[in-house]
């Protein structure tokens, strides 16, 4: 959480423009009460079901789920749910939660969603988008 919390810090000082999503209006709510007290009030919390067509540089996404809840998920009963996560995102996605759930095999939105996040973890090895956010940091200081 601290490695986030400073990655974040980092992102938003360079001026990111960063959407938390969820799949929980209560929590939505709850994320953006917390969020107005703090240095990163300007966070846009999204709930990842409904229609939104501005895109961010970063987006957090908060799945809630565990491995040991039962499938399909509230964000996996159809493809345009996890699709506007990904094509309001410009840059990267980070997962916040129990990654498990996703799985590439799966022939549905959630393993859609799951080679999206592989593809994006190899991209991180090379010249991905995080690295890409470093050196504007670097250009910004």
């Amino acid at each position: 959480a601290d490695i986030l919390k400073k990655r974040l810090r980092q992102w938003w000082q360079i001026g990111a423009d960063i959407a938390v999503y969820t799949c929980f209006s209560g929590q939505a709510q709850y994320l953006r009460n917390k969020l107005q007290a703090t240095s990163f009030a300007g966070i846009d919390v999204r709930l990842v079901q409904e229609p939104y067509f501005k895109a961010h540089a970063i987006s957090l996404f908060s799945p809630v789920y565990t491995l040991d809840d039962s499938a399909p998920y509230n964000f996996d009963r159809g493809a345009e749910i996890l699709e506007n996560l990904t094509v309001n995102t410009q840059q990267r996605i980070i997962v916040f939660g129990d990654q498990r759930i996703f799985k590439p095999n799966l022939h549905s939105a959630v393993g859609n969603f799951a080679k999206l996040l592989l593809k994006q973890t190899e991209d991180d090895l090379g010249e991905g988008s995080t690295k890409q956010l470093d050196r504007d940091k670097e250009e910004a200081s």
